[in-house]
């Protein structure tokens, strides 16, 4: 089953100082939609604070090795927006409070191969159009420390 995270980012105003200074509150400035499918179906279609969530995706990944459970726990929300559990071996479920149907059932290599490459194309894209990358803030970020 194919499994596809789509984005796009909103070209909203950032202020100049908050860019300057890197500013921790980049992550809520930097926003845009976020969709799920699976086979075309689509999961999830929200707005959302896209570099907040490549900050917590970025330390699941490569700072946490996703061995454990992804919970996405955003500043503007008091329940997890995206969590991915592993179930028995190589087989996660994907849910959320705002799913659009059931959750979805992924082998262990099909998402780390489409969060790997969504973070790519959303770091390549924060570069272009706000000379940022994500990795700095997923260290930096104080609320992600409790993960």
């Amino acid at each position: 089953m194919a499994l596809e995270i789509t984005y796009s980012l909103l070209h909203n105003k950032v202020p100049k100082s908050a860019l300057n200074e890197k500013s921790l509150a980049l992550v809520c400035y930097i926003e845009g939609s976020l969709s799920i499918y699976q086979d075309s179906l689509l999961f999830f279609d929200e707005p959302m604070p896209l570099l907040e969530l490549g900050a917590h995706l970025y330390r699941w990944l490569f700072l946490h090795g996703a061995t454990t459970k992804f919970t996405y726990l955003s500043m503007e929300h008091d329940e997890p927006i995206l969590v991915f559990t592993q179930m028995n071996g190589k087989l996660w479920v994907i849910d959320s409070i705002w799913r659009k149907c059931d959750p979805l059932h992924v082998t262990q290599q099909e998402l780390m191969s489409v969060i790997t490459q969504f973070l790519a194309r959303l770091d390549r894209d924060l570069q272009a159009e706000y000379g940022l990358a994500i990795e700095p803030f997923s260290v930096r970020v104080p609320y992600l420390e409790n993960e």
